[in-house]
């Protein structure tokens, strides 16, 4: 179930409430527009009296932290420093 919600969220799907139960989404129809359940947003919207779904991730992979590096700011810092000019040099 899972990887069909992914894939519907990455494809941005509009599915109907029938869908969703047929994927194994239980409960959909006690959830509003913006609720989270398996780590997916489900919005809601009404379109010729028919209740359609689009589902967008709410728990995304997580990227590795790269906060602790220096590098890239030493490199930005010789690189101004290089480039920097001074009027009446």
């Amino acid at each position: 179930m899972q990887t069909v919600l992914a894939d519907a969220a990455d494809q941005g799907l509009v599915l109907t409430t029938d869908a969703l139960t047929a994927l194994g989404v239980k409960g959909i129809n006690g959830l509003a527009d913006g609720d989270e359940a398996f780590g997916d947003r489900f919005r809601k919207h009404s379109q010729h009296n028919r209740t359609l779904w689009t589902v967008e991730r709410s728990l995304l992979p997580k990227l590795p932290d790269h906060s602790s590096d220096d590098e890239p700011d030493e490199l930005q810092a010789d690189q101004e420093s290089e480039g920097s000019f001074t009027p009446g040099d």
